[in-house]
């Protein structure tokens, strides 16, 4: 887990405005390719069967990927077959995946240092405790390095299990100065990886949400 998240603030790092997310499929001559992360197999992706992949801006053999069952790893971008005119499905998640990452050894030791049980927290906030979502997304500013990467994509994986108009309300319940927080902190590109056109994917699939962020934050200063 150490070594994957190394890998994706690495990765992180070097974005910039020619890396984009896609549907695709499996190129004719593969019936099958499997999503690994260190050589550890998490999913097998079969021909026809479509998932989001993310086209990285420098040369790369394995391109991160992501199933409709919300399984995440890497693929050989050979057997890739990008499908340009497909818009990205609302993306879900794995929750048994989510919690191995939160409450794996790295994470927990990690946020213990800061005084944060946070396989407890991540637990209750995927269970959809208000109070616990909060606190995940308004104490990012206390957290660096692996500790900040590994948040930001749990944010991502947690609010993708909240349904639009539950989230929505979330949001409107919260302080003004907590709102702006939430507001600023889902448009920042890293934590909603692999969405870079997050103005399509939220107004697509959580409008009300969308609709809350644009009236609170100027989007435009944000890109």
């Amino acid at each position: 887990m150490k070594n994957f998240l190394i890998l994706l603030i690495l990765h992180l790092f070097s974005l910039n405005a020619f890396s984009q997310e896609f549907v695709a499929t499996l190129n004719q001559e593969f019936d099958s390719a499997n999503l690994t992360i260190n050589d550890s197999i998490l999913a097998t992706v079969y021909q026809n069967e479509k998932f989001i992949i993310f086209k990285p801006s420098y040369e790369a053999t394995y391109w991160h990927a992501w199933t409709k069952d919300g399984i995440f790893g890497s693929i050989n971008k050979n057997s890739i077959k990008i499908l340009p005119k497909e818009k990205v499905f609302k993306m879900t998640t794995d929750t048994s995946s989510l919690l191995n990452t939160a409450c794996g050894v790295w994470c927990t030791d990690n946020f213990k240092t800061l005084g944060i049980d946070y396989c407890n927290l991540v637990k209750r906030a995927a269970k959809g405790n208000n109070q616990a979502f909060l606190e995940i997304l308004t104490h990012y500013s206390n957290l660096n390095g692996g500790s900040a990467v590994a948040n930001k994509e749990i944010t991502w994986q947690i609010f993708n299990l909240w349904d639009d108009k539950i989230f929505n309300q979330f949001l409107l319940e919260q302080t003004k100065n907590n709102q702006v927080i939430i507001a600023e902190y889902l448009v920042y590109y890293p934590v909603s990886y692999p969405i870079t056109d997050f103005e399509y994917y939220y107004s697509t699939y959580y409008p009300l949400t969308w609709q809350t962020i644009t009236g609170l934050i100027d989007i435009n200063m944000k890109e």
